[in-house]
């Protein structure tokens, strides 16, 4: 039986959820925006339609994606830093890279907003792959 902490899992979604709103708010809002086609109206009417619900939905997500990490960690024993990156970058690498280059390529999206999203991906799966590690050595 591998051995999963939930509150680990938890506190790395927080975290990864976090760094999302910060990623694509002041750090690549407005280029992230433009990329997408958004304009300030646009932006507003996603607000009224129910940014509570996306985010939530969101953020089930990312507790999604922590416990399959911390899964994946436990069963890899991807506990030292050289492992654990390794194991970070083939899944990124492996699952959301082509994912987010294939919808960028058939959405007809710019390459830039490629890089904004991928990127993102590579961190937030960082920050939860350290916040795990870290928990479950530290509690």
């Amino acid at each position: 039986m591998l051995k999963i902490d939930l509150i680990a899992v938890i506190v790395a979604g927080v975290a990864s959820m976090g760094f999302g709103m910060l990623w694509y708010g002041p750090l690549f809002g407005k280029k992230w925006s433009r990329l997408m086609g958004f304009d300030a109206d646009k932006v507003e009417e996603m607000k009224k339609r129910g940014m509570i619900k996306i985010s939530s939905i969101a953020f089930i997500t990312e507790l999604i994606t922590a416990y399959v990490l911390s899964y994946l960690i436990a069963l890899t024993g991807s506990y030292a830093l050289p492992v654990l990156a390794s194991l970070i970058f083939w899944l990124w690498i492996g699952f959301s890279v082509p994912i987010l280059i294939g919808a960028t390529l058939w959405e007809g999206k710019p390459f830039m907003l490629f890089l904004i999203n991928a990127t993102l991906h590579l961190a937030s799966l960082s920050i939860m792959g350290l916040i795990i590690v870290y928990w479950t050595s530290w509690f």
